[in-house]
């Protein structure tokens, strides 16, 4: 298990690619897996996610 999760960390995409239909874009956030979701870090990543909303309206 430790292997794989040093392989997918190797690549960009964390190995999400496989499972996507299109190109996946990465987003750096500041904070990890977990306080990413917490003041201040959160406002970031609502800010990223919200262009990413509306970039996808346009489409």
């Amino acid at each position: 298990m430790e292997r794989l999760r040093k392989t997918l960390k190797q690549q960009a995409d964390w190995g999400f690619r496989q499972y996507a239909e299109g190109p996946v874009d990465i987003h750096v956030v500041p904070g990890d897996h977990h306080t990413m979701m917490s003041q201040p870090h959160v406002q970031v990543l609502a800010e990223k996610l919200k262009v990413c909303f509306e970039q996808s309206l346009m489409v």
